[in-house]
């Protein structure tokens, strides 16, 4: 059982990286984020979004992009459905959330066309490493479902389930 980041971060290093698409990549934190987690192996990264700011934040904190596949979508919404597309079609293994209202990722996600739909909930699920506690902390639905009814419920802790499952 993995029971802290550091572990979970030496599994994830040892797999083969995975196809991360960054929506709204204009972001400092996130570019650093995944700037670090490619240099470790772990993604293989498309950053979609405004391209001029991202370069702007790219320089400003020293970061080497010339790796990476960056797509200049400025519109938020067309760059969520760009993104989102990329999933669907196989063409990335995930998306992470940039710069970019959530409702508006939402909404991509959800689109019947080329959204992410399932037969399951859609839900939220955090990782917590407290350092008093023994093991991660997994937790569902900070404000995603808000009052979800029995079946909801039921979907919502199969999801953390599944996510506790394939984190180790």
């Amino acid at each position: 059982m993995i029971k802290n980041l550091n572990e979970l971060l030496a599994v994830a290093k040892e797999k083969e990286s995975m196809k991360l698409v960054v929506v709204a990549a204009q972001d400092a934190d996130v570019l650093n984020a995944v700037v670090a987690a490619a240099k470790d192996g772990i993604v293989d990264p498309i950053l979609v979004g405004d391209q001029e700011k991202i370069q702007l934040i790219a320089k400003a904190d020293s970061l080497d992009l010339s790796g990476y596949s960056v797509v200049n979508i400025i519109d938020l919404a067309e760059a969520a459905r760009y993104s989102v597309e990329l999933v669907k079609t196989g063409q990335a293994d995930f998306v992470m959330k940039g710069l970019i209202d959530t409702a508006i990722l939402l909404k991509a996600v959800l689109d019947k066309e080329i959204g992410l739909r399932t037969d399951s909930q859609l839900s939220h699920v955090m990782v917590y490493e407290v350092p008093t506690y023994h093991k991660l902390v997994y937790l569902t639905d900070g404000g995603m479902n808000i009052t979800p009814d029995y079946d909801a419920k039921v979907k919502i802790t199969k999801n953390a389930i599944d996510v506790a499952k394939a984190m180790g």
